[in-house]
């Protein structure tokens, strides 16, 4: 990636607004964008699981530590201009060099990034955010923690889910029907299905209170890949239930044979979930999902 991290982007941020004029982050971010030679691809990437512009993320996160420092002004939210610091410290040909063991020469922001680590050392494991947070900006380590957490959370509810019963998979999948907003859903309306290789649930719901719009729902858990052919069966059972609505759900994945059977079927509609996507549905509507703890983000209100 091209992206360079906010410590590369304070020298070239101080260059871009050394004529003393007042710049919006847009202009900045222009101009670095060209300074940087960085493609459209790049300004589309995002911070994780966010929707910021990560080269934005970096620059407001530099503007941040150039003004705890003292070298840059800002009188209204978003625009900035160099002070004399900011002046003196260009005019240093080591500043080209600019990072935070620059910074920490400087009192002002010494004083401040002191306080700010004595909350981080608060922190468990503090050592490897301390490290972490010299590269990268608060918000980019809050989304990749986050991925990373939503990601081990689907990978336990699965196996959760593989090692209970079958009667608590089916608990689970009518749940979730239920929570997703389908209609006519209780566990009288399912079927255990007996087979030990073939064991999960099937069903009737519904899209409406009056029970108009029919879908049938075979839910599988499964260790061993959905085939075409058990796709061309789903088929089948849709004429048999009375619709050519379906929703076909497993616990493993589906083959990109059985993917085309689905996709390309002219007379039905087939919608298929497989592992990841359940898991997805489950914590988005928190079924068997509990929040742990909520994190508030929180910056100054320039309308106050």
């Amino acid at each position: 990636m091209n992206i360079p991290d906010f410590q590369k982007l304070m020298h070239p941020f101080l260059e871009a607004i050394h004529d003393g004029c007042v710049y919006s982050t847009e202009q900045i971010v222009e101009i670095l964008r060209v300074h940087f030679r960085l493609t459209m691809d790049d300004m589309k990437v995002r911070i994780p699981n966010g929707t910021q512009s990560l080269f934005r993320n970096r620059i407001d996160w530099a503007a941040n530590h150039l003004y705890q420092a003292g070298l840059i002004a800002s009188f209204q939210k978003g625009y900035y201009q160099i002070t004399e610091a900011g002046l003196q410290v260009l005019s240093q040909e080591r500043s080209k060099t600019m990072d935070m063991a620059y910074l920490r020469r400087i009192d002002q922001f010494h004083a401040w990034e002191t306080i700010f680590n004595d909350d981080i050392k608060t922190l468990p494991e503090n050592q490897n955010i301390e490290v972490e947070i010299q590269n990268e900006t608060p918000e980019v380590i809050i989304g990749k923690a986050s991925v990373i957490l939503h990601q081990s959370l689907k990978f336990e509810l699965l196996q959760l889910i593989k090692s209970k019963p079958i009667s608590f998979f089916e608990y689970f999948i009518v749940e979730l029907l239920k929570k997703i907003g389908y209609k006519g859903i209780d566990s009288a309306n399912f079927e255990v299905i007996g087979q030990q290789e073939k064991q999960g649930i099937e069903g009737i719901m519904y899209q409406d209170e009056l029970q108009i719009d029919k879908i049938y729902m075979q839910a599988k858990k499964w260790d061993i890949q959905v085939t075409s052919k058990d796709i061309r069966n789903f088929i089948g059972a849709l004429s048999l239930k009375g619709t050519k609505k379906g929703v076909f759900i497993t616990t493993s994945s589906f083959s990109d044979e059985a993917k085309a059977e689905a996709s390309l079927n002219p007379t039905h509609k087939i919608i298929l979930v497989d592992s990841d996507s359940l898991m997805q549905l489950a914590i988005s509507h928190n079924v068997a999902i509990q929040t742990k703890r909520t994190i508030e983000i929180k910056s100054i209100d320039e309308n106050f």
